[in-house]
């Protein structure tokens, strides 16, 4: 296959300065760098650096290969079953992803695959038949799976050209070359920055049937920096958004927290909707983010996003808590107007919530932990009319979570939120008996 020419913006033609990188990650690049491999900052982080905005991750393409990052890092380990990486372990749970150049064909295999090769062995020994006179057939091997750098072992590495093609969006296959600072663009990601489109890498619809994730990434980039989607790559998503929804659930709920977390969830919501990709991904959303942009719901997302800006952490529970806790309330609402028991409720509120937890994949813990927090709401709610919130709550793992989403609820109403002052609650005292003394 013949590969791109590379267009190649020199020091001086462009604005990215080693004093706007993280100073962690240019240690990786320059260590790479002085033991002879080439080192890349690539993706995201040098399309960020040439918008003049900060960096979310810095990304490290290089051609030394797994075991030698991990030689050359002490405080690292390789992650990665179908493709390894290694990840530079840094405090305060921070890392730095390193990745080696990939080449356009597929890896040799995977433990998957080869799993799936001995039940299809087996399959075969079942539908046809004895084997050879004199042979026994082999049972059927559950061997240990491969470490991942194991599996590194058996990958076809690439060059940085082919690896940028491998990249789903031109404006995130652009590198920056530690050796002379220079920038590197071999799909025309720089040409695209200048005309702020966000653009598949190669045919839009081939890419999204291979990989629909995709899709949300498109609808993510665009959104969170401003730009149009190109015709061709929007066609696209119109015609295959629907794939959305057979995408492996670990995927799509990575995806979906970085949607939501990371502090541009309003207007990539908004361009989702647009786009069709939220009714794929959860039908339900459709119906609890309307039409009009200043309901109630999208002035919640307005406020999440402002609070991550400020840099307050934000749990995934809470993030989900300001899509799904009141949906939940109005559903429990309408049951109490029926006359419904209040332990059917419950069970009600958990069957309202649990399916689109399980749809989007979310994990067992963070769906109980949102369930609590939203079910909290119920009595919670009532401090913002002049009511007082039951101290039992106070005591609850659950209920600085709670007090957070009633604080990002009343600003969305434009209450001004009551300090916060508890009432007892009978159904939480308890007597003590006085023990019998012998005689």
């Amino acid at each position: 296959m013949n590969l791109p020419e590379a267009r190649i913006l020199r020091r001086e033609d462009h604005q990215i300065s080693r004093e706007d990188i993280d100073p962690d990650a240019l240690k990786v690049l320059y260590r790479l760098h002085s033991r002879g491999f080439r080192a890349f900052l690539v993706g995201g982080g040098v399309r960020d650096l040439l918008l003049g905005r900060t960096p979310k991750d810095y990304d490290i393409g290089t051609d030394a290969r797994p075991a030698e990052v991990l030689k050359l890092f002490r405080n690292s380990r390789v992650i990665g079953r179908r493709f390894p990486i290694v990840h530079i372990l840094l405090p305060r749970r921070k890392f730095i992803e390193v990745a080696t150049f990939r080449a356009l064909e597929e890896e040799v295999g995977d433990a998957e695959g080869e799993e799936e090769e001995r039940l299809l062995e087996e399959a075969d020994r079942l539908l046809g038949g004895d084997p050879p006179s004199g042979e026994e057939a082999p049972p059927l091997r559950k061997d240990r799976r491969p470490s991942p750098l194991e599996i590194s072992k058996r990958q076809n590495y690439g060059s940085p050209a082919e690896d940028a093609l491998r990249r789903d969006l031109t404006v995130n296959g652009l590198f920056y070359d530690i050796a002379d600072f220079c920038v590197i663009d071999y799909v025309g990601g720089l040409e695209d920055l200048e005309k702020r489109i966000i653009r598949s890498i190669g045919d839009a619809e081939t890419r999204f049937r291979d990989d629909p994730v995709r899709m949300i990434r498109a609808a993510r980039h665009a959104a969170r920096i401003g730009f149009q989607v190109e015709e061709e790559t929007w066609k696209a998503i119109l015609k295959h958004r629907e794939l959305i929804s057979s995408c492996n659930k670990a995927r799509l709920v990575e995806e979906f927290y970085r949607d939501l977390l990371g502090g541009a969830s309003f207007s990539t919501f908004a361009l989702m909707k647009k786009a069709g990709i939220l009714s794929a991904l959860l039908p339900e959303l459709e119906t609890f983010l309307p039409d009009d942009p200043e309901d109630t719901a999208w002035r919640r997302l307005r406020i999440l996003d402002r609070k991550i800006a400020e840099g307050e952490e934000i749990p995934s529970s809470l993030g989900l808590g300001t899509l799904f806790a009141f949906p939940m309330l109005d559903h429990i609402l309408s049951l109490e107007k029926q006359g419904s028991r209040r332990s059917d409720i419950g069970r009600a509120a958990y069957r309202f919530l649990k399916p689109m937890a399980l749809r989007l994949g979310v994990s067992r813990r963070d769906t109980e932990q949102l369930f609590l927090i939203s079910i909290s709401q119920r009595k919670m709610l009532a401090f913002l009319d002049g009511g007082r919130i039951p101290r039992f709550l106070m005591h609850k793992n659950y209920f600085q979570e709670a007090l957070h989403l009633l604080e990002i609820e009343a600003e969305a109403r434009g209450i001004e939120m009551p300090e916060v002052q508890f009432t007892s609650s009978k159904g939480n005292k308890r007597r003590r008996r006085r023990r019998r003394r012998a005689n």
